[in-house]
């Protein structure tokens, strides 16, 4: 078993990654993942710039919601993460990105068509965007699982690859 301090050092590397790669902009975005032994969370922290991050900064917070550590306040998409957490084992880790283009193509209302060989193989069909989401209780927790099995985009496509295996969380 990974230790805590390992799972935050790789939420953090995941949250770098999504920087580093032009994926988030400012603060949007964050990237999570769960060590379902100890029942406990570790999510960026909200409003924190991304390449002045530390692993000491990852907050840690159980699948309630209470904080367990970490100085700063944990992301506002954590009760998002926690419902996907709490209603799907298999899921060990998130990641939601703000990808320019996926978020532009959301914005129209339109697919990403299948234009490219990478699209076909990672996809294998258009990305399809689905109907607004409000932002109130577990409604994009509910809808995100609700279409899990396919590719989605709500604002741009995701994909998490931390402790527990690789798994398509699309938001």
């Amino acid at each position: 078993m990974a230790s805590l301090e390992q799972l935050r050092r790789a939420v953090w590397e995941a949250n770098l990654g999504i920087y580093r790669a032009g994926l988030v902009t400012m603060h949007s975005g964050n990237a999570s993942g769960i060590d379902r032994q100890r029942g406990l969370v570790i999510i960026k922290p909200s409003g924190v710039d991304y390449d002045k991050m530390r692993p000491a900064d990852m907050v840690v917070s159980d699948l309630d919601g209470r904080q367990v550590k970490g100085r700063w306040k944990p992301s506002v998409d954590l009760p998002h993460h926690l419902y996907m957490y709490q209603k799907r084992a298999d899921i060990g880790g998130i990641i939601h990105t703000h990808s320019s283009y996926a978020t532009s193509f959301a914005l129209l209302g339109r697919s990403i068509p299948v234009y490219l060989t990478a699209i076909a193989d990672e996809f294998g069909a258009e990305i399809p965007c689905v109907s607004y989401v409000d932002n109130v209780g577990d409604h994009i927790g509910e809808a995100i699982l609700k279409h899990m099995e396919m590719p989605l985009l709500f604002s741009s496509p995701t994909t998490a690859r931390l402790p527990g295996g690789r798994h398509r969380v699309r938001r």
